[in-house]
């Protein structure tokens, strides 16, 4: 489980978060404004995943094809063909525009596909130990971790102050649940599987209340949570 790991503080451990705020400066040095939408699905021709539109923009949707947008509230709007119009969304919230946040997501490279989509089991969060460094949790969290190397030795966990907590077993082979109720610190986790004594880190990120999905998704590829927040996206798509 810990061969291929990163260490906690690893050098290059948040090239991804730094690529992420590069990307979402260039977006604000190129004029985004606060009145675009945001295409975050999309099988229409001539709009893809990650496009950027005023409102007001004239599209034409034919028959069987769907887009799905984010307007600057956080609002999202499905339109289904045929139909053809003029996008139009909820208006802007003050602040930082969402738009620009979200679409930094598609910037960074697809992390779904290299560790796998973030998977949920009745709601609950599920952490692959053999990839996962960070994790955003809000309150209160369902969190079950996974692993196939070590599917019956008991895992622990360390909290940043130093608290140990065992994980409930019982979920099948290669499956921990960490107890809803002991889910209540942001920081670095020391992970350790049986008696292997060299612990690897978990930074885990508490959400704070947010107004809606998009600006959680958002908040979550800021916080280092990238292949998390992708998959978000995609499942604010499929809903």
């Amino acid at each position: 489980m810990h061969g291929n790991k990163r260490a906690p503080h690893e050098p290059g451990r948040r090239a991804g978060l730094g690529a992420l705020a590069l990307v979402v400066a260039l977006a604000v040095q190129s004029g985004a404004l606060a009145d675009e939408m945001l295409v975050v699905g999309s099988t229409a021709p001539g709009l893809a995943p990650g496009d950027v539109a005023p409102t007001g923009t004239a599209i034409d949707i034919p028959r069987d094809a769907e887009v799905t947008l984010v307007a600057p509230s956080g609002g999202v709007v499905k339109i289904e063909g045929p139909w053809a119009g003029r996008i139009d969304g909820p208006g802007a919230s003050e602040g930082p525009s969402l738009i620009q946040r979200l679409y930094a997501l598609f910037q960074m490279p697809d992390r779904r596909a290299r560790f796998g989509a973030t998977r949920s089991l009745s709601r609950c969060l599920v952490v692959d130990l053999e990839q996962d460094d960070d994790i955003c949790v809000g309150q209160p969290s369902c969190v079950v971790f996974q692993s196939e190397g070590r599917p019956q030795e008991p895992v622990t966990l360390e909290g940043p102050d130093g608290r140990q907590i065992a994980l409930d077993q019982g979920l099948g082979g290669g499956m921990w649940r960490w107890p809803v109720d002991q889910v209540t610190e942001s920081g670095t986790y020391q992970v350790r599987a049986g008696d292997v004594p060299t612990a690897m880190g978990l930074d885990v990120h508490l959400q704070p209340k947010l107004p809606t999905r998009a600006h959680e998704i958002a908040w979550m590829g800021e916080a280092g949570c990238v292949r998390q927040a992708q998959e978000a996206l995609a499942e604010l798509v499929a809903k």
